[in-house]
């Protein structure tokens, strides 16, 4: 059984995409800099995805019930969950991995989130 069968998609594409562009991006920061710097930036990446992956179906969860009060309350739920999720994967991060680049942490982290709102921005206007 597929994982991401679970999702719509949006969120499939968008997660597709965005572990394409982080790997390719780890792989020029591996031959810049060096090892921890990728897995930092790998890592920093990986809160956000876990994020959206956690956050998503409560954002998606019962479509039947379009009623603008309700949208919004499920968007802000889902957000909630995702910050959360994001700054307990960052705080896992900073305080267990040692050789931590937080510039790398910190890019991995910019790149994940403005690539995600713009695929799901991308996506939902095609």
């Amino acid at each position: 059984m597929n994982l991401l069968s679970l999702y719509p998609s949006e969120v499939r594409q968008m997660i597709k995409q965005l572990l394409i562009i982080e790997g390719i991006i780890a792989l020029i920061i591996f031959f810049i800099f060096d090892w921890h710097a990728s897995l930092s930036l790998i890592l920093g990446s990986l809160c956000v995805i876990c994020g959206v992956l956690l956050s998503a179906p409560v954002a998606y969860q019962n479509k039947k019930n379009n009623q603008p009060s309700a949208i919004v309350l499920k968007a802000l739920k889902a957000e909630g969950i995702k910050i959360v999720v994001i700054v307990a994967g960052l705080w896992l991060v900073f305080n267990f991995y040692e050789n931590i680049v937080p510039f790398a942490v910190i890019v991995g982290l910019g790149i994940a989130a403005i690539f995600s709102g713009l695929a799901i921005s991308k996506l939902r206007h095609e």
